[in-house]
């Protein structure tokens, strides 16, 4: 059977990417006069280019052989230089596209943040949220002596083994690091931002780019087996995602300084 303590963590996880993917725009609309508009063109931005677009290019990169492998993946070095460039090129393209468009009618900075939550928010709920939400489901089922009615596939059959295996903590890690990622998504946002409605800090597209790929380099090496310890991984990533932060607040505050704009 599936650890209840399985359930309780994909449960927690669930609920705490709805509190960031919601609950944060929410928390933050009033104080920062947030805007609806750049979150759904944040969220449309990372299901365009991230989940379309550069799947699309993983699909002619990464093909694999008639024996399974990814040609790629024979040189590490090769595959870890696209993995994360390849994820901050189209990412920092979709927010330098966007802001370029919404310039027009949403300038104000809170606009990034915005953005950043829509982006990130929209990233939780697809890739973790909606995994959690199956696991539930699943887990539930399988306690009421159900999971015939999903059929007898070799997908399911290998979804239960995945729950029952699976440590439950690591369920748990799932939702901690959308944490992480959304202080990444929210931070980059505003760096780009600044890149476009700045004069003379077009620098800051490429310095996104960069700043992504680092953040997603130690995921990287573990998909790689180069590291093996996931709380090294996660661990390594919320330390980075903090300098990040901090990076993106003192670029923003030398330039409210420099310009004596106001942040909203």
């Amino acid at each position: 059977m599936i650890p209840v303590m399985s359930i309780v963590f994909m449960a927690i996880s669930f609920l705490l990417c709805l509190v960031l993917s919601f609950g944060l725009f929410i928390a933050l609309k009033k104080k920062l006069t947030l805007k609806l508009l750049p979150a759904f063109v944040g969220a449309a931005a990372f299901i365009v280019f991230a989940l379309i677009l550069e799947q699309l290019l993983h699909s002619v990169v990464l093909k694999r052989a008639p024996d399974g492998s990814i040609e790629l993946m024979n040189s590490p070095a090769l595959y870890a230089l696209y993995g994360i460039f390849a994820a901050g090129i189209f990412e920092e393209t979709a927010r330098l596209i966007s802001f370029k468009v919404l310039k027009r009618k949403f300038s104000a900075f809170s606009t990034a943040i915005s953005y950043g939550i829509g982006h990130g928010g929209i990233e939780a709920l697809i890739l973790t949220a909606l995994t959690m939400a199956s696991g539930i489901v699943i887990s539930i089922m399988q306690y009421a002596g159900t999971t015939n009615m999903l059929g007898d596939s070799p997908g399911i059959t290998a979804s239960l083994d995945r729950l029952r295996d699976t440590e439950s903590w690591l369920f748990l890690i799932s939702g901690v690091e959308r944490i992480s990622a959304m202080a990444i998504q929210i931070s980059l946002s505003a760096i780009v931002w600044h890149s476009v409605n700045t004069e003379g800090k077009m620098w800051y597209y490429p310095l996104a780019i960069c700043l992504h790929a680092a953040a997603d380099l130690v995921p990287v090496l573990y998909q790689l087996n180069i590291i093996t310890n996931i709380l090294i991984v996660e661990t390594t990533v919320g330390i980075l995602a903090a300098a990040i932060v901090v990076l993106a607040i003192k670029l923003h505050g030398n330039l409210r300084m420099a310009t004596a704009e106001p942040i909203n």
